[in-house]
């Protein structure tokens, strides 16, 4: 009892930031999505779209069997536009606060435009350039782990509003990095609409799907890395800041696995597919 009073465990979880948990939630998710890449017994769970139509051969191990059962609890993956109607509302959301409530203009405020850019522009592209087959399905922990991201990275843009007081003190480098977003923000809407404008049975070639599987893909990395190093341009850095690193991780994490699973599909199905790099150019 000495030693627990010794390392003063009641001060420590009543001075615990309950926002960490943000962070916890994005690390974990990355390590699962590596540990089930890593282990074939659990990739029918990170299967999906036209990925999950492959003829797969799982291990004949019990684990397998049962996750094969598991990963059989299917939605639509149309269901996909849930994330950014709901990524949208809560950003507008915050915005209206921002109005409302007269917030000061910081960093976050820069962040929370981007983001809104973002989010809106896919809510807008889902209903208007994406064609969703209703053949594809996606498993039901990715559509609620996709609802927690959105839910956890506009969380951590708002309790930044909140915090965050030092005056924007825009430079040079703020209008790089802005340029840099609008850049691979624009390269994303026009892969997308490459994307929807294939015919069956046949595989990007527009501009960057040249080199990478997945351009799309390397567009949404570089979008959010532009929005973390906006944070990191100007002191003092608090808990929302270091969460965006691990919701960046996450985003790396989970669309590689997402982009190699792709590229194996395309060399499969394709004899003559020759794209050698998955999501990263040159790296990946």
């Amino acid at each position: 009892m000495d030693f627990l009073h010794d390392l003063k465990l009641d001060e420590r979880i009543e001075n615990f930031d309950l926002r960490w948990v943000i962070s916890a939630g994005f690390l974990q998710a990355s390590a699962l999505a590596i540990f089930f890449q890593k282990y074939p017994d659990f990739h029918a769970l990170l299967r999906y779209g036209k990925t999950a139509q492959q003829k797969q051969v799982s291990p004949d191990t019990p684990l397998a069997k049962l996750v094969d059962k598991f990963a059989a609890i299917q939605v639509p993956k149309s269901w996909f536009l849930h994330y950014y109607v709901f990524f949208t509302a809560l950003q507008w959301a915050q915005g209206y606060y921002i109005w409302l409530q007269n917030v000061a203009t910081t960093k976050f405020t820069v962040i929370w435009s981007l983001m809104t850019l973002q989010a809106t522009r896919r809510a807008i592209e889902s209903y208007t350039v994406t064609k969703w087959s209703e053949k594809l399905k996606m498993h039901i922990t990715h559509y609620f782990i996709g609802l927690l991201y959105y839910l956890g990275i506009s969380s951590n843009c708002f309790f930044g509003l909140l915090e965050q007081h030092e005056p924007l003190l825009l430079n040079w480098k703020y209008y790089l990095l802005i340029v840099v977003f609008v850049v691979f923000y624009l390269d994303q809407f026009l892969n997308h609409r490459h994307l929807a404008s294939l015919v069956k049975y046949s595989v990007p070639t527009f501009n960057l799907f040249r080199v990478v599987s997945c351009a799309h893909y390397f567009d949404e990395i570089i979008i959010y890395l532009t929005i973390l190093l906006i944070l990191f341009l100007q002191k003092p850095y608090t808990v929302p800041d270091w969460n965006f690193i691990a919701s960046w991780i996450f985003v790396v994490t989970n669309l590689s696995v997402t982009a190699y699973n792709t590229w194996v599909y395309y060399k499969q199905k394709f004899d003559d597919y020759n794209t050698k790099y998955a999501i990263i150019p040159y790296v990946l």
